[in-house]
Order: structure tokens, then sequence, then C-alpha cells
């Protein structure tokens, strides 16, 4: 079968493997879509993946697929199943184990919740959202966001588009999102958000407008009360903590690869409480709901398809932050 694997710094082949063998408790899922995701393009660059073991390593974690096996003594949906493959349990797919969604098939784990099936009414793409988006709202339960709070997202990639879907669920309204793409900020737009171009004038202004100002012994500063950093950048939360109200929250949901100097003194003045957020060890099946929900917009996240050969091309698309939002593999 086909498979995309990293064999080392920068070298993502697409390889032909024998396929995994369906154990007792696993269920072969034949795959039909998969997102490319920043921790992939993160992988590529440096080769470093959790459990690396010296041999090359499969590659995808966002994606949906068709129960084609069942093991033996495994507790899983029927041959035939859409599925939706939640890929943080022990299997580790596409992060270190010996399986990954850039595959034609994968086993997986069935007793462990990792399967989740979907309606026919939701499209694999569709399914495929699901785990970003799961991190987006995962990320937004950390900042504690309830209604009639004043949210940034700083970051309109498929995360902070997550979390500007979990917001709207939550009934927050009037929800900012920065970003220096306009592809990006056109997506965030078209889900109700209020966007700020940061290439352009003062984020301190261009929040304030929205969100409206604060005194404080610092100056006037913008009235939002929850920052989330979903870009990756390192000179984010240092722009977050020179507009910060005192109390405000910033929780950090994307990868830092690098230590980011941070104004401590500046958090302090202000009471910054910083948090962060990793995973979705709750959110997956909420997401799943929302996802199938008649109204979900799922062209509002996906801004490229490719087939599985040409997936050189889909990973230089997803690793560049000026194009839009998620990049989307079909594989059948």
């Amino acid at each position: 079968m086909r498979q995309v694997r990293l064999h080392g710094d920068r070298d993502l082949r697409l390889d032909s493997v024998d396929p995994p063998a369906c154990g007792p408790t696993d269920a072969l899922v034949e795959v039909v879509a998969c997102g490319i995701c920043g921790t992939d393009t993160g992988f590529v660059r440096s080769a470093i993946i959790p459990r690396l073991t010296g041999v090359p390593q499969p590659l995808g974690h966002e994606f949906s697929g068709v129960v084609v096996e069942v093991g033996s003594d495994a507790d899983a949906p029927a041959v035939g199943t859409r599925v939706a493959v939640n890929p943080m349990g022990s299997a580790m797919i596409g992060t270190g184990g010996s399986g990954g969604g850039l595959s034609d098939l994968v086993a997986v784990p069935a007793g462990e919740g990792l399967l989740v099936p979907i309606e026919e009414s939701v499209s694999h793409e569709a399914a495929a959202l699901i785990e970003p988006l799961s991190v987006g709202a995962h990320a937004v339960a950390r900042s504690g966001a309830a209604p009639g709070a004043k949210v940034a997202i700083h970051g309109a990639g498929p995360i902070g588009l997550g979390a500007l879907l979990e917001l709207g669920r939550l009934g927050v309204g009037g929800v900012v999102v920065t970003d220096l793409s306009v592809e990006r900020l056109s997506l965030a737009s078209r889900l109700g958000a209020t966007v700020i171009e940061v290439g352009g004038s003062g984020l301190g202004r261009q929040l304030a407008e929205a969100h409206g100002e604060v005194a404080t012994f610092m100056g006037p500063r913008p009235a939002t009360d929850i920052h989330i950093d979903a870009t990756g950048s390192p000179q984010v939360i240092d722009k977050i903590i020179a507009v910060a109200r005192p109390g405000a929250v910033c929780t950090t949901v994307s990868v830092h690869t690098e230590p980011v100097p941070v104004d401590f003194q500046g958090a302090l003045m202000c009471e910054l409480d910083l948090r962060w957020s990793m995973g979705y060890p709750e959110e997956f099946p909420g997401v799943a709901q929302l996802v199938a929900a008649p109204d979900f917009d799922a062209e509002a996240f996906i801004s490229h398809r490719f087939a599985l050969d040409e997936v050189a091309a889909a990973f230089a698309t997803a690793a560049d932050p000026s194009h839009g939002a998620k990049v989307i593999i079909r594989l059948r």
C-alpha cells in the first residue's frame, strides 16, 4: 500500500509498504481524507517525532475513512462504518507510532474510543477537520471564555478558526481575529469574526476600536479579556503583553519550537494570566457533533486539496503561512 513516511530532515517520501495487520483488538480503517497539520510540517523541517525509532516514520493524524476489518476481540464499529479517527491514544498515529493517516490503511486500537462514527451527511473532508478543530476547542476551554467575554484570537489558521467555531458555540460574540494573511482573515470573516491585519496600524488601537478601552496606570489599554495565541510566532506573546489590560488571560495553543523571550515585567505589571493548551482530552466527540450540524461550513476551513501523489506540493502549501487554512489530501 501507499504510505507517506519521514526518512530524515526534510526527507519526505511516498513509499510502498506492506499493509498493517489487523490485530484481535484493532479495526482496520481505509483512509479517505487526511489533513496536514503545522505539527506535520514541523516534523519535516526537524525530523523530530516523540517516538522516533530510527526507522522511517509515518505521518498524518487528522483523518477519516471507512472501517474495512474488525479484529476478533475488538469493540469497534461494524465493517462499512464511516469514521473519524482520534489519534491521541496509545498508538500515537502519525506522531511516532507505526501507522499514519497519510496511508491507504491504518490499524486503530478499537477499545480506546478512537473511532467516532460519522453520518452519511458529513463529508470525509469535514470529518478530517474534527481533530484540528478540537485543538482549538480545548484552547477555548483552557481560556475560561464565556458569553460576554471579549476575545482576540491571534492566528487565523485551522487552530485559530477552531477556537472561533467553539466560541460561537458558546455564544461568545464580538470575537476579533488577527493575522498577517489576508486570505486567512477572509475565512475568519466568513465565520463571523472582526478581523485585523496585523501588518497594518497598531494592534492596541485596533483592538480598542473593537472591544473598547479601559484606563490603567500604564495608560489606556484595549478592554480585551482573553487572548488566544494560535500563531507559533515568537513575537506574538510580547505583543499581547504590550496591549493586555490588567487581569487579562493569554492562552497559548500554538507550538513554539524554540525558546521564546518573554517580557515578564510587562506581564507582571498587568497581572497577565498565562495559560497553555495541549491536545483535546475531552473535546473530540463534541466537535464531531458540531461538524455534523446542518449549518457547519467546511469550505470556510479548507483552502487546498491535493491527491496523495502530490504530497510534496501539499506540504509546501501547508508550510506557507501566506496561504489559506487547512490543506486536505484525498486518498480516494
